[in-house]
C-alpha cells in the first residue's frame, strides 16, 4: 500500500497498527486513538504516538496491544454507524422530495395543491385533474369521507396490532375502498403496492 503519490516511496507498515495504533486510510496513517492523520513515515508515526499519547508509554506491550485492539474495534463500529447514518440520510432525502405527494395520497382533502407535483399522477389519464382536486377539497361530503376512511384505517391497524395479527390489513382496506369509492381503486392499489 503506497502512502503517497509523491516521489517518496514510503509504505504503510502493518506493525504500526498494534505498536502505535495506526491504520491506513486516504493514503495516510490514521491514529485510531485520536483520529489524526500522519504521513507514512516511521519517525512521524512514532513522534505522534510519543507526544499525543505519552500516557500510554507506561503500559506494558500486552496492555498496549489490548488497549489498541479495543480502540480498533471501536473505530470499526463507529465507521459502520457513520456509514449507516449516511445511507439513511440519503434515503430520507428521497422521501423529503416526495413528501407533498405522499401527503396527498394519505390526505387529499388537506394537502396544498400548489406544492403537489402532478406529473406523478399522469398514469390516471385525467385531463381535468387539478379541477377535480379543487372540487374534492371544497366538497364537505368528500372531506368527511376521507376523514372517515383515515379513521377506519387507523381502527383496522389498531385491531390488528392488539390481536397480534401478522397478516397485513391492506386487503381489508382495498376492499373497503373498492366497495365504497370505486373511483379511487387505482389510487388505492398504487398506495398499497
Amino acid at each position: 500500500m503506497k502512502c503517497s503519490e509523491e516521489s517518496t516511496s514510503r509504505n504503510f507498515q502493518e506493525w504500526w497498527t498494534f505498536k502505535y495504533g495506526m491504520i491506513f486510510k486516504n493514503n495516510k496513517a490514521l491514529c485510531v486513538l485520536c483520529s489524526e492523520s500522519v504521513v507514512c513515515r516511521t519517525s512521524s508515526v512514532k513522534r505522534h504516538f510519543e507526544t499525543i499519547h505519552k500516557t500510554l508509554l507506561t503500559k506494558s506491550a500486552d496492555e498496549l496491544k489490548c488497549f489498541i485492539s479495543r480502540a480498533l474495534s471501536n473505530k470499526q463500529i463507529l465507521d459502520i454507524i457513520k456509514e449507516t447514518i449516511q445511507q439513511f440520510n440519503n434515503r430520507f432525502i428521497d422521501f423529503k422530495k416526495f413528501e407533498c405527494n405522499i401527503k396527498f395520497l394519505k390526505c387529499p382533502d388537506t394537502c396544498n395543491f400548489d406544492e403537489l407535483d402532478l406529473h406523478y399522477f399522469e398514469w390516471m389519464n385525467i385531463d381535468t385533474y387539478e379541477f377535480e382536486l379543487i372540487d374534492l377539497q371544497s366538497c364537505n361530503t368528500w372531506k368527511q369521507k376521507f376523514i372517515d376512511l383515515r379513521q377506519l384505517i387507523e381502527e383496522i391497524e389498531i385491531n390488528r396490532l392488539q390481536a397480534n395479527a401478522v397478516k397485513n390489513a391492506d386487503n381489508e382496506i382495498l376492499n373497503y375502498l373498492t366497495n365504497n369509492y370505486g373511483y379511487f381503486r387505482g389510487v388505492g392499489c398504487t398506495c398499497i403496492d
